[in-house]
């Protein structure tokens, strides 16, 4: 599919490596203090996003240290208070994820997936899948295990490492998502015993293990992305399903 795009060279602090020391959403750009204004109106121009200079632990390196997307901000346990509350006062949505730093080279997010190094323990998985509103995938990319490095992301497509593996490309083109519809659910538990992996029981009502929150048509329903090895476990699960309240869509 044909993606219109807009593109331009720069630099940042007359560096050429422009990922190391800056990130961008969708929304806004993050950049080093004293950054010259010729490259902030190339940035801002370019991307259609509001630049704004800062540090992240007293340093330029905000692309190592910053990983994130529309819904908000993954900072690095060393990074300041003031340049928490910096952001914050801003309007941007930020969480230091304790344990960790260069968090720009272990997560690859868009507003709908994260692909999280397996170098994250499964924990800090599922807490920076929640707090982005994001399922969240472990895995590599070009055999290595710091996939922020090795892929920039979007919510239009992806621009990944020429050494990417075949396998490796089909994980990142193929996303399911799992919706479970819990209002509506009548707690059969046809599911849990078919994928207990991924189900269990909670209550009169079953759950989605590891899922994040969203509102549906029913209220709020259990979400979370999958790839294709978990899919027909959850296919099973959904196609035994009396409501039905389970259902299995591929990720555009």
């Amino acid at each position: 599919k044909r993606v219109n795009m807009n593109i331009d060279s720069c630099t940042l602090k007359g560096s050429p490596y422009i990922g190391v020391f800056g990130f961008a959403n969708d929304e806004i750009a993050l950049i080093p203090k004293g950054t010259e204004k010729k490259e902030i109106d190339v940035i801002e121009k370019t991307l259609e996003v509001r630049a704004i200079e800062t540090t992240i632990a007293s340093s330029s390196l905000i692309g190592v240290f910053v990983a994130g997307n529309s819904h908000g901000l993954l900072l690095p346990e060393i990074a300041e208070d003031s340049e928490m509350k910096y952001l914050e006062g801003l309007g941007l949505n930020v969480k230091r994820i304790e344990g960790f730093t260069a968090l720009g080279n272990l997560v690859a997010v868009n507003n709908h997936t994260a692909l999280i190094s397996p170098m994250v323990d499964s924990a800090t998985a599922r807490e920076i899948g929640k707090f982005l509103n994001v399922g969240e995938i472990i895995g590599k990319v070009a055999g290595t295990d710091i996939p922020g490095s090795c892929l920039a992301v979007t919510n239009k497509g992806f621009v990944v490492h020429p050494n990417i593996t075949s396998k490796e490309f089909k994980m990142l083109m193929e996303k399911f998502k799992v919706e479970h519809h819990k209002e509506i659910c009548i707690g059969c538990g046809a599911c849990a015993a078919i994928n207990p992996t991924d189900w269990v029981m909670e209550g009169d009502k079953s759950h989605l293990i590891s899922s994040n929150k969203e509102q549906g048509e029913h209220g709020t329903q259990e979400f979370k992305i999958i790839d294709e090895a978990k899919l027909s476990q959850n296919q099973e699960a959904a196609d035994a399903c009396p409501v039905p309240c389970i259902f299995v869509k591929k990720v555009d």
